[in-house]
């Protein structure tokens, strides 16, 4: 997790519930912001520079990331939160640069055999919008430029979501989404939460089937 997400949702009701600043030019459009989520796409994301919230665009996830000196080969989309305090590059982000990702559901795919793979979505068995936590990265990548992009944060899978896949992200309740976005809170990874499987629910979406390729009787 997490390979992909979406915002099935009005402006409208993405300003209400994060409590968005200079909602103004948000407000007069009532379009869906975004119904599928790849990574290395600019999306919108909330953090909180002083008193207030603020939505901003972000490319999601860390490409030419170098670690020990090493560049990586994959982009990296994800921290995972048995890592936040230990890891450096998450750890400084923890203390300083937290931010909410809103979304309705996001997708996992599960290997059925070798041949065969399905396609779930994912959601708040409310269909209500929640928040993926976040984290702001901001570092110099392989070739000397400058980046600012966001991960998401996962955690272990609860027994639900097991069956599909191992991993799932973590989410901010409404509750707390001010305290997690402030530089003021200490020890914030308390704020965080997993869903409940009593949360979630899960559909099918569709089943990719790779041609099996028999074996061929030798004609010699």
């Amino acid at each position: 997790m997490c390979g992909r997400y979406a915002l099935n949702a009005s402006s409208s009701q993405v300003i209400e519930q994060f409590e968005l600043a200079y909602e103004g030019g948000l407000r007069n459009s009532e379009e869906r912001i975004e119904k599928e989520v790849f990574p290395s796409k600019i999306e919108e994301v909330i953090f909180r520079p002083t008193t207030q919230n603020v939505l901003e665009s972000k490319h999601w996830g860390a490409k030419n990331l170098v670690i020990n000196g090493k560049p990586l080969k994959d982009q990296v989309n994800v921290a995972t939160i048995e890592k936040l305090e230990t890891s450096p590059l998450w750890s400084k982000a923890l203390r300083g640069n937290r931010l909410l990702i809103p979304a309705t559901s996001y997708f996992e795919w599960k290997e059925v055999d070798k041949f065969t793979t399905e396609k779930y979505e994912i959601y708040n068995s409310t269909n209500q919008i929640f928040a993926f936590a976040g984290l702001t990265i901001i570092y110099v990548d392989a070739e000397g430029k400058n980046q600012n992009c966001f991960v998401i944060i996962t955690s272990e899978a609860n027994e639900k979501i097991k069956t599909i896949h191992h991993r799932q992200p973590v989410i901010v309740p409404i509750s707390n989404y001010t305290k997690w976005l402030s530089n003021e809170t200490a020890n914030p990874t308390h704020l965080l939460k997993q869903f409940d499987r009593t949360e979630m629910d899960y559909k099918l979406i569709s089943t990719k089937t790779k041609k099996k390729i028999e074996n061929q009787p030798s004609l010699f």
